[in-house]
């Protein structure tokens, strides 16, 4: 497909990115399905995950875009450079590409299929030869991030229950400290009687 008819179509959007046209796009939805047999009854979406969503855009962007920029929508990133007279438009969009890649965090892409708001730059290809000139031809790899919601949950019974189970658990310490300490029994005075009767015949 010629890039002058995707030019006619509104191109991608990469965070504040607006490309001048999408050579392709790929979007891919994939799922894990279980390799074992599945017992009849059983919850058949249990064995079917579904995994990030990866989108693949091989984009362009020139220093003299066809379509205004007033037509097109704002591109303040795009045109950062350009506008503070430091480099060309497709630099620009160059330094914006490498920004997201150093900051690592997630981004929304708006497509023509579907907008998706949190994807991470998975891989960036920037090639350069005579038929690009001084244009930006990039092919980038973004997957989504899927976020899940944690909760702490503490109630006064867990409180209580963990507070009698030390109690318990320092009263037994405390017997066993005890029972160590017990002093030894006295001898009897029928022994002490019996000892003292042997010790005077040998002294007699």
């Amino acid at each position: 497909m010629s890039v002058s008819v995707l030019i006619r179509n509104r191109p991608p959007v990469i965070g504040e990115i607006e490309l001048d046209a999408a050579l392709t796009e790929s979007h891919d939805y994939m799922s894990r399905v279980t390799q074992y047999p599945v017992e009849d009854g059983s919850i058949m979406s249990d064995h079917i995950q579904n995994q990030p969503v990866k989108l693949s855009i091989e984009g362009f962007v020139t220093n003299n875009p066809i379509r205004t920029t007033a037509a097109a929508g704002a591109s303040p990133t795009v045109d950062a450079a350009r506008n503070a007279g430091v480099g060309t438009r497709a630099i620009g969009a160059f330094n914006a590409l490498m920004a997201l890649r150093d900051a690592r965090e997630p981004v929304t892409i708006v497509t023509k299929l579907k907008s998706y708001p949190t994807m991470a730059l998975e891989s960036l290809n920037v090639p350069k030869n005579a038929r690009t000139g001084d244009a930006l031809r990039f092919t980038s790899v973004w997957v989504e991030i899927r976020k899940v919601t944690s909760e702490t949950v503490f109630t006064e019974d867990l409180a209580v229950s963990d507070s009698g189970a030390k109690a318990g658990i320092s009263d037994q310490a405390s017997s066993q400290r005890d029972a160590g300490k017990q002093n030894t029994p006295e001898t009897a005075p029928a022994n002490r009687s019996w000892l003292a009767s042997i010790a005077g015949s040998f002294g007699g």
